[in-house]
């Protein structure tokens, strides 16, 4: 984040899973101000343990496939802060299933998850990038781009992902929109399903961050619609 402005406000979406304890705790220490969304109070409770700064962070209870309560967000957040200058999209979960173990309604669930809550929220607080001269930071998944099997619907939710991200950068004359496309990261829950993996070869929370850090900054204007592999 940019040292020199006064204030940068964040939101970050997902913010109590396995990435985004990581990725608020990065933005505050950077002095931004950060709303979070969270769906589920055990895992707000959770994910407040493994957050240092978890007291500095706004953090809104909020269903991101629903229209409506993402518009409550948008009030909720100018209530709170004011206009956005970075979104981080983080909202997702992993989904295996090759193509004849995938039903319509797991396909779709998919889509909901990963795409849907994007679109909604970038539909939602458009206008604050624009004005601010912001940036939003979607979540692909280098899986889905190598077009990995064993995850049909969780690779096309993820493809989507860096569809919308493409489409609406395209459309901003001030803001910018890119995506982050990790190979699996190294979390908690990562750790546990899979314990015998090499978590050497993963990506670290760290340099998650990192690249977030980077395309939300000033530094990263040059970078537009881009899916980063990471």
């Amino acid at each position: 984040m940019d040292p020199d402005r006064e204030r940068v406000n964040v939101l970050v979406t997902g913010a109590t899973g396995g990435v985004g304890p990581a990725v608020t705790d990065r933005l505050v220490e950077r002095g931004a101000e950060v709303a979070g969304t969270y769906r589920d109070e055990n895992e707000l409770e959770d994910a407040m343990q493994r957050t240092e700064n978890s007291y500095d962070v706004y953090y809104h209870h909020v269903e991101l496939t629903d229209e409506e309560q993402v518009r409550e967000l948008r009030r909720s957040v100018e209530r709170d802060q004011g206009t956005l200058d970075g979104i981080v999209d983080l909202v997702g979960g992993f989904s295996p299933g090759r193509l004849g173990e995938t039903g319509r309604d797991d396909f779709r669930d998919a889509l909901d998850t990963h795409a849907t809550t994007v679109f909604l929220v970038l539909r939602s607080f458009y206008d604050h990038l624009e004005e601010s001269g912001g940036a939003a930071v979607n979540f692909s998944s280098k899986n889905a781009l190598d077009s990995q099997s064993g995850a049909l619907a969780y690779n096309a939710g993820k493809m989507a992902v860096a569809s919308v991200t493409a489409c609406v950068d395209s459309e901003c004359r001030n803001a910018r929109v890119n995506a982050v496309a990790p190979a699996t990261i190294d979390t908690p829950a990562n750790r546990e399903a899979t314990p015998d993996a090499d978590f050497d070869q993963w990506t670290s929370l760290e340099q998650v961050a990192d690249v977030v850090e980077f395309l939300l900054d000033d530094r990263s204007k040059a970078v537009r619609g881009e899916i980063i592999a990471i």
